[in-house]
């Protein structure tokens, strides 16, 4: 497949990129790792050449100007501060995050969805600000994003930020609370005030390659032996990563044990409202939504046993 003319600009600055976006065209894209955005163009490209007249792939022009964010200096940092919060720019790679010792334990849910993001050759490309912005329901850093508090640093054109949660972040497939000539800067987790622990497992309908079809992250924060906070999260089964509030809330102030994580999983699945497509059913998906969210939760479980006090985790993150 081919792919359709454009112009790819490079700037080496946010006020460059800003006065770029400032003047934003219709057609202007914005190219972190490019490995969602380029078979985008191709798939499309070649759609309109063989069905002229059939649906288009991404409605709209094609993209005319890339704007890469490669040479700004600052997006691709991992970052832990004395304390433990952890800051990561938006083109951190896949690889990277999947491979960091830092975020073990408590931020171990946002390094498994890196992990089984597709080839070592793309997790080498893809990044983690194009994986979020991108906003596809099967995008695997999203769950654990929203599972473990994250919150999106924004900024416009003209240099104003703001702060958005990941939960709020997403607004349905392929779309953000993102507006015109806006980006992402940097996410945040801050430090856990409780051991804790998280996870993420998929399913596809292969091991590796494969686009998912159900997801889970599941981040649990423990205090004198109960459950202080639970945070569960589905993607694949709603428009948006769906942030589980029933089965989340019955976690808390329970005891850690394995008929309390399997009601919970029961009610997570419960809140799920998948479709039917060429890769599942509804039915389907929903049952294995409940079989995800115990998975995580048992392997969140087994990490917060791991992770010793908040001091251990910040002393860990920041080694």
């Amino acid at each position: 497949m081919l792919l359709p003319s454009f112009e790819i600009l490079e700037p080496e600055t946010l006020d460059a990129l800003h006065e770029i976006l400032r003047g934003q065209e219709p057609g202007t894209r914005i190219l972190a790792g490019g490995t969602d955005l380029l078979p985008d163009l191709k798939r499309e490209y070649d759609r309109r050449n063989r069905f002229p007249s059939g649906p288009a792939f991404r409605p709209g022009p094609f993209p005319e100007i890339l704007v890469s964010l490669a040479r700004i200096p600052g997006l691709g940092t991992c970052e832990v501060s004395p304390d433990g919060n952890a800051v990561f720019g938006p083109l951190v790679t896949m690889a990277e995050l999947s491979a960091s010792p830092e975020i073990e334990g408590f931020l171990g849910a946002l390094s498994d969805g890196a992990g089984s993001v597709g080839s070592p050759q793309v997790r080498n490309r893809a990044t983690f600000g194009g994986n979020l912005c991108n906003a596809r329901p099967c995008a695997d850093t999203a769950p654990a994003t929203v599972a473990l508090e994250g919150v999106l640093e924004l900024e416009s054109a003209s240099g104003k930020r703001r702060a958005v949660k990941a939960e709020s972040f997403f607004t349905g497939p392929g779309s953000t609370v993102l507006e015109p000539g806006e980006i992402l800067t940097a996410v945040r987790f801050r430090a856990p005030e409780h051991p804790v622990g998280s996870a993420y497992v998929k399913l596809g309908t292969r091991k590796a390659y494969e686009i998912t079809l159900v997801s889970a992250a599941a981040a649990l924060w423990l205090s004198k032996g109960r459950i202080e906070k639970a945070r569960i999260v589905l993607g694949s089964v709603a428009p948006v990563p769906l942030l589980a509030t029933e089965a989340s809330g019955f976690l808390e102030g329970k005891t850690l044990e394995d008929s309390v994580l399997r009601r919970a999983a029961q009610r997570a699945a419960g809140e799920a409202r998948p479709i039917d497509d060429f890769r599942g059913s509804a039915a389907y998906r929903k049952e294995m939504a409940e079989v995800l969210a115990f998975r995580a939760l048992l392997k969140a479980w087994r990490r917060s046993q791991e992770s010793g006090t908040p001091e251990q985790t910040r002393e860990r993150m920041t080694q």
